[in-house]
């Protein structure tokens, strides 16, 4: 069953990259040559403002990325759309989680996408970065004249630094979201550490449940998210985005987590989300008894019946 959820708020309402749609990613790239990206973004820079003086332009490079999920999937049609209230459907059917964080990112999904570039469009001469997108670098696109710089692939610890720096750099047009999106989308053992000094650092709520949501996919141990649902000085939005997250995550006690986190916290609309988020876990059988618990014996009539709603699911 393709089930549409208004939970969590994971979509950027961001404009996309000036006309990126239909040439053969690398056809008229300019290359750029250095010892490591910082240098290689530098010369990019200065090779815009020699050649192409008060235009702008974009860098791409590609980076190890994480499995299992796919980017710029076209043979999907989009739910409703994109905007609005719309941010995660979940496809029981598939096992598959589809996000909006203004790409589309489709988690679990048999077709994954490894060859993943990171597009940053700069301002003119100085060269400031103003948008950042992630796309398929197999995929066919075309740049709407602006000149592309091709900087090759880029180590791990580097990307994430840059892309670390653009998320502190609190520019606007989604641009820090997008780059919160860029820092999760890598491969790296010790991604999770990363995810949550983004979460902790970012003054944005949207990274933040980026972050989130990231961590459960890139750890197996939910005692921060846990720790996140109990704190009464976050908001409810964040809450309940880290208690869903629980409910997806890779943490094969996540039941028993959001069990123990239901009877510590009294917000209702928490509540409700920790009742949701055990009903989407794959441990059905421990998520169908903690449920059946709240349904009979919860003394909140409102929680009994979400409750007994979820169990019926």
């Amino acid at each position: 069953m393709l089930r549409r959820v208004f939970i969590v708020l994971l979509w950027v309402a961001a404009a996309p990259l000036t006309g990126i749609d239909g040439r053969a990613q690398g056809e008229g790239f300019i290359t750029v040559e250095g010892p490591n990206l910082q240098a290689r973004l530098s010369r990019a820079a200065q090779t815009a403002r020699e050649r192409t003086p008060g235009r702008r332009f974009l860098t791409v490079y590609a980076f190890n990325a994480r499995p299992g999920v796919a980017i710029d999937v076209k043979n999907e049609r989009l739910p409703g759309g994109v905007g609005g209230d719309l941010e995660v459907i979940i496809d029981r059917a598939a096992g598959t989680i589809t996000f909006f964080h203004g790409t589309k990112v489709v988690v679990g999904s048999k077709v994954e996408t490894r060859n993943l570039g990171v597009f940053m469009l700069h301002e003119p001469d100085g060269g400031a970065v103003s948008q950042v997108e992630i796309h398929d670098l197999s995929a066919p696109r075309a740049y709407s004249g602006h000149p592309v710089y091709w900087l090759g692939r880029a180590g791990t610890a580097e990307s994430l630094a840059l892309l670390q720096r653009l998320v502190e750099s609190g520019g606007g047009g989604g641009l820090v979201e997008r780059a919160a999106v860029a820092i999760a989308l890598h491969q790296d053992a010790q991604l999770a550490p990363v995810l949550r000094k983004l979460f902790e650092g970012s003054r944005s709520e949207v990274v933040r449940k980026i972050a989130a949501f990231w961590f459960g996919q890139s750890s197996a141990d939910s005692s921060f998210l846990a720790a996140v649902v109990r704190n009464e000085d976050e908001s409810v939005g964040v809450r309940k985005q880290a208690a869903f997250s629980i409910g997806v995550g890779k943490d094969s006690n996540a039941v028993s987590v959001l069990r123990a986190v239901y009877t510590a916290v009294s917000h209702r609309e928490v509540k409700k989300q920790i009742i949701y988020a055990a009903s989407i876990n794959v441990d059905k059988r421990a998520a169908a008894d903690f449920i059946a618990g709240v349904a009979d014996g919860d003394p909140d009539s409102e929680l009994r019946k979400e409750a007994r709603f979820w169990l019926g699911r």
